[in-house]
């Protein structure tokens, strides 16, 4: 995290944004798939200590309002998946978690995002592994480290990665990467040999690519190994639009697993003003229906899965409520953001 750009975020006064913030605490518009109900006790162990706890409570600390900390801390209360964003989380974040999830006797959610050329070198590929060779050593020892416990563990498997395979908009992806598909379903093998692993490809969203287009390139990046799909990662699209459009995907395939991220999408996708502010940074949105499986479906889980008031990339944002977002990384945390949409997810 940048101190420097937090300490001035903070200066701005989080009293003076709640002025500006649709909402203010009332009640969800009748459009909306923000909770009403208290969290349910969670399927996943909530790391209480893990980085973006700490970047919560760090937050928290330095607002002068006693409301706008609890606002931020309330976050923190909540389940979140852990991401592997770098190398070097293996060895810390990623195995201080399997070790406590496995203590607690709890399911471990984490997001496996290491590929080679990620986000088809757009705002999250720094920190990626370097080549296929090191991405599929690093993808071996995480499962031999589940292997050691038995440690169930539900991996959503790069975001992103093959809807932009799938892509014609990305076509320059692909070709940089010819044996990309080969690679993909080489790495689902790998995290399939440790059987307490469930693997969730990741699917994209239901405003990206057509089930048509996407089931294809699920299949030859391995659906049949994995145990089901993730969708609506680090997106805003309405629960049940994502539920309808991951059944679509699965249809021929009814044992398999959907997990919809919930982590934003409680107002829905973004559609006024800026069209590049629909996937990244968006102003105005909230939290999504709570982690769980208590969903209506039989195998439809919900889970908060990107973390709230991290930063999608540095997008053309400069507008209220929630400043000015282009200095940020994506994965560098916002505290504003992440209380605007606290704020806006209040009852």
């Amino acid at each position: 995290m940048r101190n420097s750009k937090l300490r001035a975020l903070s200066a701005l006064g989080l009293a003076v944004v709640w002025l500006i913030v649709s909402g203010c605490g009332g009640s969800p518009p009748l459009n909306s798939d923000v909770p009403t109900t208290v969290p349910p006790v969670s399927p996943y162990y909530m790391d209480r200590d893990g980085v973006y706890q700490q970047q919560l409570e760090q937050s928290a600390s330095q607002q002068a309002d006693p409301a706008d900390a609890a606002t931020l801390r309330s976050l923190a209360g909540l389940s979140w998946a852990t991401w592997w964003n770098n190398e070097s989380d293996l060895d810390t974040e990623i195995k201080s978690l399997l070790t406590e999830a496995h203590a607690a006797n709890q399911r471990a959610l984490i997001v496996v995002y290491r590929i080679p050329d990620r986000d088809c070198g757009s705002y999250s590929a720094s920190g990626a592994s370097k080549d296929e060779a090191a991405y599929l050593a690093e993808l071996s020892r995480f499962a031999a480290m589940v292997k050691t416990t038995g440690q169930p563990v539900d991996a959503v498997f790069e975001p992103d990665a093959i809807a932009h395979m799938g892509d014609s908009r990305h076509a320059e992806c692909l070709a940089r990467n010819p044996h990309r598909f080969d690679m993909v379903r080489k790495a689902v093998s790998i995290l399939k040999s440790a059987p307490s692993i469930r693997v969730l490809l990741d699917a994209g969203n239901a405003d990206w690519l057509p089930p048509t287009t996407m089931t294809p390139a699920l299949m030859r990046s391995g659906l049949d190994l994995a145990d089901g799909i993730a969708v609506n990662v680090s997106n805003f699209q309405w629960t049940n639009a994502s539920v309808s459009y991951a059944q679509k995907i699965i249809d021929e395939m009814p044992d398999k697993l959907i997990m919809i991220d919930t982590s934003r999408n409680g107002l829905g996708p973004y559609r006024d003003g800026d069209a590049n502010w629909a996937w990244c940074n968006p102003p105005d949105r909230a939290l999504g229906p709570h982690t769980g499986s208590d969903t209506g479906h039989e195998n439809v889980i919900y889970a908060r899965i990107k973390l709230v008031g991290q930063s999608d990339g540095e997008c053309a944002r400069a507008a209220p409520p929630s400043g000015d977002t282009r200095g940020y990384k994506a994965g560098d945390f916002v505290p504003l953001y992440a209380w605007e949409i606290a704020t806006n997810s209040k009852k």
